[in-house]
């Protein structure tokens, strides 16, 4: 006790301790929890990206469901709305939730491979069952589900990349902007074929193939392999659409090898 200052007790006593002290103080029951948001993962991420997988099934089945009976030939256009749905919800609704969240902890390469993990299982899970409901060739099914791979490698190679940065935990860090870059890349991806292509028609210009074109977005992507409207898909997969798939997951992969040479090296300067 310092000589000629009175003593804090009570709750003056934990407002006017260290932060570290205060915590210890305060017990860990009150003790503040910096990754509250992250409890429960990756259990938390995988029950609503499931959720969201079946949310995206039923709605396009209620949706035909108005229109005429739920043949086979009925199904085609709500598989294809359903596989759009779950397409975007990986390329932006997934990069967005881990994008706004405070960084986890390193490495986060490992982190990010349980998403990608997550994120896959069950889009293949409704993916393949379309050779029966929907009647689709076996080809055409197997052209969309390493389609849907190569983009969620993809995506998770780029949530890497971004990730293995400077941790990030301060809602108010400036440093946030660069999340806001990473974000607006995949908004990018996912969309700026689409519009291009819309662009290019409007000028009429044959510069680009529309269908090569087509398969550099999840969303035109799908319609592009399996058909429009009520029809099934009606041509088969063109060499060309699989050199396009496969550069897309080559690219994923290069986003990948530096994600792990970033976080590799972030590893090394936390424990200098």
């Amino acid at each position: 006790m310092v000589p000629g200052v009175a003593p804090v007790t009570g709750e003056a006593e934990t407002e006017a301790a260290p932060i570290s002290l205060r915590d210890e103080l305060l017990g860990p029951k009150h003790r503040p929890d910096p990754w509250a948001h992250r409890r429960g993962e990756p259990r938390t991420f995988a029950f609503f990206w499931t959720m969201f997988v079946l949310i995206a099934v039923a709605g396009s089945v209620m949706w035909v469901a108005r229109y005429a009976a739920l043949t086979s030939g009925a199904y085609a256009p709500a598989a294809r709305i359903m596989l759009m749905v779950v397409g975007v919800g990986m390329t932006l609704l997934w990069p967005m939730v881990r994008l706004s969240q405070q960084s986890p902890p390193r490495p986060v390469i490992g982190h990010v491979l349980v998403d990608t993990w997550i994120v896959l299982v069950p889009v293949q899970m409704v993916l393949w069952p379309l050779v029966f409901l929907a009647g689709w060739p076996t080809n055409i099914v197997l052209g969309v589900a390493g389609n849907l791979l190569a983009w969620g490698a993809l995506t998770g190679g780029v949530l890497a990349l971004a990730l293995a940065g400077p941790p990030l935990a301060n809602p108010r860090d400036p440093r946030l902007r660069s999340r806001t870059g990473w974000m607006l890349l995949m908004v990018v991806l996912t969309l700026g074929a689409p519009i291009l292509d819309q662009l290019l028609r409007l000028v009429r210009s044959p510069t680009v193939d529309p269908g090569t074109l087509a398969m550099l977005s999840p969303v035109t992507s799908v319609a592009t392999l399996t058909g429009r409207g009520m029809l099934g898909p009606q041509n088969p997969i063109s060499p060309a659409q699989w050199q396009t798939m496969l550069g897309v997951g080559l690219a994923g992969a290069c986003v990948w090898v530096l994600a792990f040479v970033r976080d590799r090296i972030g590893n090394r300067r936390a424990e200098a």
